[in-house]
């Protein structure tokens, strides 16, 4: 059975500062926690992209 505990070891193994990913490193443990598996299928593969710039272009 795989756990959070072993999931957030995965993660934090990875090459990036240890919760650089915020929101998205828990829904990651969600992901594989709930699929049982370290390596979550995630087919078909979509990309939502979200931008704004909450006034930093008037700023400079």
């Amino acid at each position: 059975m795989i756990t959070r505990c072993d999931v957030q070891a995965k993660l934090d193994a990875l090459a990036k500062p240890m919760g650089s990913l915020g929101q998205l490193e828990a829904l990651a443990v969600e992901l594989e926690v709930a699929g049982q598996s370290l390596t979550p299928a995630t087919r078909p593969r979509r990309v939502i992209l979200f931008a704004t710039d909450h006034g930093t272009l008037l700023k400079g």
